[in-house]
């Protein structure tokens, strides 16, 4: 920083005995320098006087301070430099006209309305090496249509996302652990949310008004669904309640005019809430996992009255010791499959990860290779095309998350199978990518799934080829090709 400084005084003094520039009329405090159009003092960036346009920020800073760009309209992108592992209090809020910015992944921290009111701003990724941000930091973002939030993040903090009216999509990752009070309240155009199994609390408000949300996946793991959380979510039809929530607060999905049916797999929460789905004029059906004598000690019969009195006088039909509706959803015909305990023959068939040699768990079943989903995801981790794995007990289905990195467990790159042939049947569990079911040939094979490696390419779209030389190949930085 301080070569920097030095070299751009110099530069700027012969300008100066040349007539060629002026120095800025601002006023500097004691300690403040400029650079170029920069106030900096030590190696935080203090304010920007410049004309707008491209900005690239001088290496060697390491904080954008407190309303560095505040209100800068003109400004249309900005690179941020790695030297940057901190970004400040409404750094960017209120520059309307800041279509692109990159945040590096020296960044730790955002602090509150780093990027709020940037109108512009339609697509952002917060890198993994953030690992905590303000309040509000893009509030009213409202033409941001996509996100991608660290994994890093524990916990999405307040007013986070609120008033991002452009906003479709979001991936939560499984780093999180709270969603706070109004993080995406008025996201108007968020259609479908998956909260993964990692979150145990969904605070105040937290989607209140998503008037766009039809779908909402609260996965089993969270505990507590805080006062208002789903209010006036009027596209919404329906809606799952793990076993594991012990806690509702009062009206949380107040003025879902379009819900139609609740599935409550929880016997342990409190069911009385205040109006706790009032405004719901459409509701027909509850489906309780407990029976009727634990829906009235758990407070069901004040929920009822409550419907009478407040809601319009609707009665919905409450179907006890129920885990949902007898109707299924439509589901994929099933593939042709090999028969039931087929053999499954270890093979050292050779495969290549974007030119470098790897060693999973491979089987040969027929005429086709299959992997364990796992050692994929360990073997990706790091690219384009990483992605994180889970299990979703409720749908009996593998879960993979793309964009998010994947921690290596116990087995996985085991190496080549050992043991000689073994009993492959065809698996029950399901395969979702990013909250979708996708079709995909799965066996069991001693207590794991494996699948074939071209359906996982396709699924999470990777080049997967073969040839003579190289036998089995991954590129991740193209997509899939039949």
């Amino acid at each position: 920083m301080r070569k920097l400084k030095k070299a751009f005084s110099l530069t700027l003094a012969l300008a100066m005995c040349l007539g060629l520039m002026a120095v800025p009329a601002t006023a500097l405090n004691p300690g403040e320098e400029w650079v170029g159009d920069f106030v900096v003092k030590g190696d935080t960036l203090v304010r920007y006087y410049g004309d707008g346009g491209a900005v690239t920020i001088p290496d060697g800073i390491t904080a954008i301070g407190l309303g560095a760009f505040e209100d800068c309209a003109g400004l249309t992108s900005v690179t941020i430099p790695n030297s940057v592992t901190a970004i400040g209090i409404n750094a960017f809020s209120g520059c309307t006209g800041l279509t692109s910015v990159t945040i590096p992944n020296s960044v730790t921290g955002i602090q509150n309305g780093a990027f709020s009111g940037c109108t512009g701003l339609t697509s952002v990724t917060i890198p993994n090496s953030v690992t905590s941000t303000g309040t509000g930091v893009f509030s009213d973002c409202t033409g941001l249509t996509s996100v991608t939030v660290s994994n890093s993040i524990t916990y999405i903090n307040n007013a986070l996302f609120k008033g991002c009216t452009s906003l479709t999509s979001v991936t939560i990752p499984n780093s999180v652990t709270t969603i706070a009070g109004a993080a995406f309240e008025n996201c108007t155009s968020l259609t479908s949310v998956t909260i993964p199994s990692s979150v145990t609390a969904i605070e105040n408000s937290a989607f209140e008004n998503c008037t766009g949300l039809t779908s909402v996946t609260i996965s089993d793991g969270v505990i507590s669904i805080r006062e208002d959380a789903f209010r006036g979510c009027t596209s919404l039809t329906s809606v799952t309640i793990p076993s594991s929530v012990t806690n509702f607060g009062e009206n949380i999905f107040g003025k879902c005019a379009s819900l139609t049916n609740v599935t409550i797999l929880s016997d342990k929460v409190y069911l009385g809430r205040y109006l706790c789905f009032d405004g719901c004029p459409s509701l027909t059906d509850i489906y309780y996992i407990g029976s009727k004598a634990q829906w009235k000690e758990r407070g069901g019969d004040v929920a009822e009255s409550n419907w009478d009195n407040y809601s319009y006088g609707y009665n919905p039909t409450i179907h006890f010791n129920s885990t949902g509706p007898s109707t299924t959803q439509p589901t994929t015909p099933p593939q042709p499959q090999q028969p039931a305990g087929t053999t499954a023959s270890p093979t050292n068939d050779k495969l290549e990860v974007n030119g470098n040699a790897a060693d999973p768990t491979v089987y040969k079943i027929g005429d086709s290779n299959y992997f364990k989903i796992r050692d994929v995801a360990a073997l990706l981790n790091g690219t384009e095309k990483q992605f994180a794995v889970g299990y979703d007990g409720t749908k009996n289905a593998v879960t993979a998350t793309t964009g998010q990195g994947y921690e290596k467990q116990p087995g996985d790159l085991a190496g080549a199978a050992t043991g000689g042939d073994q009993t492959a049947n065809p698996s029950n569990d399901a395969i979702y990518v990013d909250g979708q079911k996708i079709t995909a040939e799965v066996y069991k094979i001693n207590g794991s799934n494996y699948f074939k490696l071209r359906d996982l390419g396709r699924a999470l779209n990777f080049y997967v080829g073969w040839s003579a030389e190289r036998g089995m190949y991954i590129e991740t930085g193209k997509p899939y090709s039949e």
